[in-house]
């Protein structure tokens, strides 16, 4: 075979070889570009899935329903006070002695629970401080 179809014939395999490779990586690239937008789109997803301070009053409500039968839970709001979150071993109406567990005040419903939460996890770690050191 005459050396310049010899030659030829390697460059038409560098060239093939050389797109091929290229679509290789063009192909890797774009799959690494769909793997970053999925952990993206995974990463907003986790985070919109967040507890909301609400939901998670809520939650320590439902939780503390077995030791506090007649638990009372509120979430509400008043021109004066703003917006409250209570949890309560019984309401007010039929028990004024009741004994607030915990009691939080905020600008929004968010924010008062938040603050009762932080409270609760307080109150619970001071009492978990007390039976250590006892």
């Amino acid at each position: 075979m005459p050396n310049h179809i010899t030659n030829r014939m390697t460059y038409e395999a560098f060239r093939v070889g050389y797109q091929n490779s290229e679509q290789a990586a063009r192909a890797a690239f774009q799959s690494y570009e769909a793997a970053l937008l999925q952990r993206d789109t995974l990463k907003a997803e986790l985070s919109a899935r967040e507890t909301h301070p609400v939901i998670e009053f809520l939650e320590l409500g439902e939780d503390l329903e077995n030791k506090y039968p007649f638990l009372y839970v509120e979430i509400a709001r008043t021109r004066a006070t703003g917006w409250m979150a209570w949890l309560c071993t019984h309401n007010k109406e039929t028990h004024p002695d009741r004994e607030v567990i915990v009691s939080a005040q905020g600008s929004t419903a968010k924010e008062a629970c938040k603050k009762a939460l932080q409270e609760y996890q307080a109150k619970t770690n001071e009492k978990r401080i007390i039976c250590l050191s006892h």
